[in-house]
Order: C-alpha cells, then sequence, then structure tokens
C-alpha cells in the first residue's frame, strides 16, 4: 500500500503527541480508514469518542522511509510544534544542544563513550542490538552487556527514567523456563514484579 502525503502527516502527527491519542474526527476518514484497515493506526473506545494510535506497524513504517512526502495542510503546523516539543525535550534529556541536529562533526566515531550520556549509550547500544529498529523486545542482559562502562547503580536509573517518561517498557518474561541466571542478575524490579527484557519505543 502507497501512503498518500497526508497519510505520511497523519503517521507523523500520531508519532509526536504520542503517548496522547487525538479523537478520530481530527483526521479526514477517507484517509484514515485505509491506515486502519491495513494494520497503521488502530482505533481505541475511550468514553464515547475512538481514539487514534500508531500500532508498531506504523511505528516502523515512519522509521523505514527517510524521504517521505507530507501534505500541507493544518494538521502541518500542530504536527511540526509537536514534533519540536519531544526534540526540545529529547536533547534537554540526554544533555545535548539543540543545534547539535544540524552541525556536522569531523571524522565522527559513533562508538565514542567519551562525552556520551548514559540515555545516549542506551540508545545506542538498543539499536545496535535491534538493527536500527525500534519496538523490539531485547533481553536487559544483553542491552547490559554493551553498557558495562556505567556504573550498574546509575544505569538501573536511567532505564527506569526512560520508562517513566514513556519512552521505553520493560517486561517479564512469559516462560519461566527461558530465564537463567544472567536475565535474573540483570533485571529491574518495577512494581513488585522482575522484568527482563527491555522495549525502545521513541
Amino acid at each position: 500500500m502507497k501512503l498518500s502525503p497526508y497519510q505520511n502527516l497523519l503517521l507523523l502527527s500520531l508519532a509526536a503527541h504520542y503517548p496522547d491519542r487525538p479523537k478520530q474526527s481530527e483526521f479526514d476518514n477517507k484517509q484514515r480508514n485505509p491506515l486502519c484497515e491495513a494494520g497503521y493506526i488502530e482505533l481505541e473506545q475511550v468514553g464515547r469518542p475512538k481514539l487514534v494510535g500508531l500500532t508498531d506497524k506504523g511505528w516502523s513504517y515512519l522509521a523505514e522511509h527517510r524521504d517521505l512526502v507530507f501534505s500541507n495542510s493544518k494538521l502541518s503546523g500542530t504536527s511540526l510544534a509537536a514534533l519540536h516539543t519531544r526534540l526540545h525535550d529529547f536533547f534537554h534529556r540526554s544533555g545535548h544542544a539543540f543545534a547539535d541536529l544540524f552541525r556536522e562533526t569531523a571524522n565522527p566515531d559513533p562508538l565514542s563513550k567519551a562525552e556520551e550520556t548514559i540515555p545516549a549509550a542506551i540508545r545506542r547500544a538498543y539499536l545496535v542490538l535491534t538493527d536500527n529498529r525500534l519496538h523490539i523486545d531485547v533481553r536487559l542482559q544483553h542491552l547490559k552487556a554493551h553498557l558495562q562502562a556505567f556504573d550498574p547503580a546509575t544505569l538501573d536509573y536511567c532505564l527506569m527514567g526512560l520508562v517513566m517518561a514513556g519512552l521505553a517498557q520493560v517486561r517479564q518474561i512469559d516462560d519461566s523456563l527461558a530465564i537463567d541466571e544472567r536475565d535474573r542478575a540483570t533485571s529491574l524490579e518495577v512494581g513488585g514484579t522482575t522484568r527482563h527484557l527491555f522495549r525502545l519505543i521513541s
């Protein structure tokens, strides 16, 4: 299915506003309904209105397509405003300046940890494990194996910070027989429940 410029913009708007979900009435139903039928978005009944959210397929589409064409509409302005807010918050947490996004660095070393913040290192390690894809579960033991340069307690604090900020999720391994000693040693405790898997969602 080839998406229209408006449909590209609709998906970007949902990503920029995440975790908030807008009402379905905010979008053109002729453009929205095919996205729902194709599995890029989902509708959730919350009270009387139905709210629209991205599915894993929708997130993957945005991650995998670099040169998307977007329509010029009222939705463009609200999407850009929301995206600017998300970028501002991201750079504030990561310790980088907003202008760093536009600067070119001479001979950059993507594996250098000299000035890398822990959240940035977590993201880099996660993307290495998932081949640059979001919304994929990785074992915490594998993620932490890439982050041994950092203090374990501080690393756990930053991992939980990403979860509390809505940028990541942690969950249990369903099959208890699949849990080994390294899983137990590297797990996180959330609400009295031991979590062994980490998923970056934004």
